[in-house]
């Protein structure tokens, strides 16, 4: 299960226990006035208010540091409150400090006492009425590693009943309690609290099977509330990295928690299955149920459609091939070459007359710091138009002059490249939110897409005239295609999102279909008789998806394990359908370079390529056969040397 919005990593956790998130703004919040009772407080000492209250209570921490009074660092604008002893307390991380301007030193922290039962190295401590100890870490100069001390100050709450009662136990519910790979599975139940920052941190889903047991952090987590109930999702999964290959049978889910510690603490390393640091609780049965299997399967593709990267343009496709019209960037940031003769003559493209446009566009194809010529970013061919020639290119916006982010932006040319035009833009739209093209036999569509809107412009003729269209009204023909690629591509700084699978619902309008996973690679798209689907992709957890009802929903499909392949990641460098129907795959092997292996359909086993094709090399899957590239990279002003294996050589 991925997600980049609700899991946190153990590494991340570790990052905050151990002080670095704690680092000092530019200007932390300040304060004119405090309560006057606070005042005067004794150096170093904390007072609570109240000093006294029920589970649940909102408790203010006021405080003196006078050493700080007159020191020109920054402190910390946050801090850590330890509830009960240093080693086996609950932790609120993160809290806002709030400094006095009037009263220099002095501060105060606001933190919520528990109502329900923690988690610590050795079980749930539970709630009991009487004096609690308050601490406080990372309070003042930033110090590394501050989370992994003692607190520097404390003080006692006294913690009045009625303690609300508690289960005496963890629960984990899963429902339903059976699946096969890519079944979505729903998380519920409660356990003890966990370490909060902002919110519980939660628990990670810990999967075993007999003998076997995943790596911390492989399966996700799931959320859990302040009253310690957890909810959340997963994917069943068909692969997991130390175990291979799930098999079907019986497997325990359970809870599990990593625990941070300083090894001059008092607090023994705490060991379990998992190893030491963790403790795992609520082992919940689970029946992992058979996948179809691809001997099983007719594979009879009608329509095959290959998209170049589920997030971004990131690379230039490695080739667009029409009958003998052949486009290739030689390499990333390289030249354009073009053949009309199946490669043995090529001419070069220039783009250079996108510039003056681009600009007036808003969207510049140079910029400062970046190369002197336009990049291009995906190229597509008009199986009926020899002579048009639509490719995308990278630009920024104008008014920042600068990336990220990095727009993917639409042209094309009638007349062989000779000369560029910018394709039009939808009302409502602009040029930067061009999500790529989409072609079929009688037309190619610039797909725009700006939230949940996606138009369409559509050319008929290669170019010659361009029509607005709705989506569903330009793509009536299809029941499933490749939605937009996001657009604005911030590189490192992330905030990509995946590209979509759009099927045609009973109304007749394009949806999102579900639960296909992240697909962060090139993907084929392969339409089948009968309403029937596969989805091919390396980069996801189920390479292989079924769908029977178009689309709508998926299933994953059992691949036999290639020979030598390793079992500490998925295998495929490489995962593609080729128009006979078998899958064609650059195996990463245990030992020794990749292998080629191809399985046809019905097949119960690998069989190894009889022919020589290159390792570290992008491929193209068209015109009955396999592309490739073999002229070097770091020469992008050399002519390309192309290679062609025909399919049924395959």
């Amino acid at each position: 299960m991925k997600t980049r919005v609700l899991w946190m990593t153990v590494a991340g956790l570790a990052a905050l226990l151990t002080g670095c998130g704690n680092q000092p703004a530019a200007s932390p919040p300040v304060s004119t006035s405090q309560p006057a009772k606070t005042f005067p407080i004794s150096p170093d000492h904390l007072v609570l208010s109240p000093s006294h209250g029920a589970p649940g209570a909102m408790v203010t921490a006021y405080g003196n540091l006078p050493h700080l009074a007159h020191d020109t660092r920054l402190p910390n604008e946050t801090a850590n409150v330890v509830i009960g002893s240093w080693t086996e307390g609950f932790q609120e991380q993160g809290l806002p400090v709030t400094w006095s301007k009037a009263h220099p030193g002095y501060f105060f922290v606001r933190f919520r006492m528990p109502a329900v039962p923690w988690i610590t190295p050795h079980g749930a401590h539970p709630l009991k009425d009487g004096p609690v100890s308050i601490g406080i870490q990372c309070l003042g100069e930033p110090v590394q590693g501050c989370g992994l001390k003692a607190p520097t100050m404390q003080a006692p709450f006294d913690l009045t009943g009625p303690i609300p009662k508690a289960p005496s136990h963890a629960v984990l519910h899963l429902h339903p309690d059976h699946g096969a790979a890519g079944t979505v599975i729903h998380v519920s139940g409660w356990a003890p609290l966990t370490t909060v920052i902002g919110e519980p941190f939660g628990y990670e889903l810990d999967w075993q099977e007999p003998g076997k047991r995943a790596v911390a952090g492989q399966l996700g987590q799931v959320q859990q509330q302040w009253n310690g109930d957890l909810t959340g999702t997963f994917q069943v999964p068909a692969f997991l990295p130390s175990m291979g290959e799930l098999s079907a049978g019986p497997a325990t889910l359970d809870l599990a928690y990593v625990f941070v510690s300083n090894p001059q603490s008092a607090l023994a390393p705490l060991h379990s299955s998992r190893g030491a640091g963790f403790i795992t609780i609520a082992p919940t049965q689970f029946v992992d149920t058979s996948s179809p299997e691809w001997s099983n399967l007719a594979i009879i593709p009608r329509h095959i459609a290959s998209n170049q990267n589920g997030l971004s343009f990131a690379a230039p496709t490695p080739l667009a091939v029409n009958g003998q019209h052949l486009v290739i960037q030689s390499a990333y940031h390289g030249p354009l070459w073009q053949s009309y003769n199946g490669g043995q003559s090529w001419q070069p493209l220039s783009l250079q007359s996108l510039i003056p446009l681009s600009n007036a566009a808003g969207f510049p194809a140079v910029w400062p710091g970046n190369s002197t010529s336009v990049q291009a970013t995906s190229i597509t061919l008009d199986p009926a138009y020899p002579h048009s020639l639509f490719v995308a290119f990278s630009g920024v916006l104008k008014k920042y002059d600068q990336a990220p982010p990095v727009y993917n932006l639409p042209a094309f040319s009638t007349n062989a490249g000779g000369s560029w035009q910018l394709v039009p833009v939808p009302s409502g739209m602009v040029l930067g939110d061009f999500g790529g093209f989409y072609h079929t036999s009688q037309a190619v569509y610039a797909l725009f897409s700006n939230g949940s809107l996606t138009e369409t412009e559509e050319t008929s003729n290669g170019g010659q005239s361009w029509s607005q269209q709705s989506l569903s009204a330009a793509v009536n023909h299809a029941t499933l295609i490749w939605g937009a690629v996001p657009n604005q591509n911030n590189g490192q700084m992330g905030g990509f999102s995946p590209q979509l699978v759009l099927y045609k619902n009973n109304q007749g309008d394009w949806t999102p279909t579900a639960h296909v996973g992240l697909l962060e690679g090139p993907s084929d798209l392969v339409r089948l008789p009968h309403h029937q689907a596969l989805l091919v992709s390396s980069s996801t957890s189920y390479p292989v998806q079924f769908s029977r009802n178009g689309g709508k929903t998926w299933q994953n499909i059992q691949l036999p394990t290639p020979p030598g392949a390793t079992t500490q990641q998925s295998p495929y460098q490489t995962l593609q359908l080729l128009p006979s129907g078998s899958l064609l795959a650059d195996v990463i092997e245990s030992q020794g370079p990749n292998a080629w292996f191809v399985l046809p359909p019905h097949a119960q086993q690998w069989q190894p390529v009889p022919v020589a094709l290159p390792q570290n090399t992008p491929i193209t899957v068209g015109n009955k056969g396999i592309w490739w590239n073999s002229s070097s990279a770091e020469s992008p002003q050399a002519l390309p040397i192309i290679h062609h294996v025909l399919d049924k050589d395959l």
